[in-house]
């Protein structure tokens, strides 16, 4: 392997870190956060600071977060793929710049979405005083932290993905020039008579 190839590497990491942080952040949302009553009304723990109303229960947030694990996750597959592709058969030419410079603008609206998610999962945690968590189990209230601390740390994993890619961008930006498709071979010496 290629001392330039680090930055594949490096991808190909944060995007199985990222693809695991997608799974933890839609698998407790969609487990322990969002829940059901006796009536079969579902709601979001998250919002119960919100709700002015007891019977007025949504569920916006546990959908956006569990959306976002889905998004994620499938984004992470694709971008391990590429990257595990281009440890293996690294190839710098003009095309290939095109080819990263869209999955660094991808990795970049990946990493804006879950910074979204954050911001949205942590407000709305945020919101519910002692009174709403009163009722909520020890196994719900650290679901929902888990749920803030991975959609932080996959926006991290994310903005990781996005550098390096644009890394690479320089990479191939540098190697264009000394890229040769096909060696020249001296032209063959005439048949003698």
């Amino acid at each position: 392997m290629a001392v330039t190839s680090i930055t594949n590497v490096a991808c190909f990491v944060s995007a199985l870190l990222s693809l695991l942080f997608a799974i933890i952040v839609m698998g407790v949302i969609s487990d322990k956060v969002s829940d059901k009553l006796e009536s079969g009304t579902r709601y979001c723990h998250y919002e119960l600071g919100s709700n002015s109303n007891a019977n007025n229960f949504s569920t916006s947030v546990c959908d956006f977060g569990v959306a976002m694990g889905v998004i994620g996750m499938l984004a992470s597959i694709v971008y391990s793929a590429l990257s595990g592709i281009d440890m293996f058969y690294p190839v710098e030419m003009i095309a290939t710049k095109l080819a990263y410079i869209l999955r660094a603008a991808g990795a970049f609206f990946i990493a804006f979405l879950w910074l979204i998610c954050f911001a949205v999962i942590t407000e709305n945690y945020n919101k519910n005083d002692i009174q709403d968590l009163a009722f909520v189990t020890d196994s719900v209230k650290s679901a929902m932290q888990a749920g803030v601390a991975f959609s932080f740390l996959a926006t991290l994993a994310w903005v990781v993905i996005f550098v390096f890619t644009l890394l690479t961008v320089k990479r191939v930006d540098a190697s264009v020039g000394t890229y040769k498709p096909h060696a020249e071979s001296p032209a063959p010496a005439p048949a003698a008579q």
